[in-house]
């Protein structure tokens, strides 16, 4: 039996932000950019998103990927109380670059998983008293999705 090296372009080093918010419809945030990772996934309702220039509209099951550095900006569109997700994380290596185009509708597998992926992030992110490999799992586990979801 041979063996193989195991190439790791990307570790997910540190998991941030981790908020699940329901906004009203006339919801508005203004803006910003930082040196995270930006997850956004839309549970229900319509949001419009602004990156850089471009202007998006994303409703249920999309999820949007900010990159670094990225300036964006999102509020409450089509007189619609969005449910949303937001998890930021940061990463040391190459991302695949095709996540930075960063818009993609989740088939209701993908929407599943990512929900129960988003639930134990935050439950690592808010309780520091969980398990030594909680973290570790969490991070692997959201590069998998993000390597899925770049095929």
């Amino acid at each position: 039996m041979g063996r193989k090296i195991v190439n790791r372009p990307f570790v997910i080093q540190e998991l941030g932000t981790s908020h699940d918010f329901n906004w009203n419809a006339d919801f508005v945030f203004e803006g910003e950019s930082h040196e995270s990772w930006e997850i956004v996934y839309v549970v229900s309702g319509t949001v419009e998103v602004t990156e850089d220039s471009q202007i998006y509209s994303h409703s249920e099951g999309n999820l949007i990927l900010h990159a670094p550095h990225e300036f964006h900006k999102i509020r409450s569109a089509g007189n619609t109380s969005p449910h949303v997700l937001v998890q930021t994380f940061l990463a040391r290596g190459q991302m695949p670059s095709n996540l930075k185009e960063g818009v993609y509708l989740l088939s209701e597998q993908e929407r599943n998983e990512y929900r129960l992926l988003f639930g134990r992030i935050q439950s690592f992110v808010n309780h520091v008293s969980e398990g030594d490999y909680v973290g570790q799992e969490c991070a692997d586990t959201l590069s998998s999705f993000l390597i899925r979801l770049s095929d």
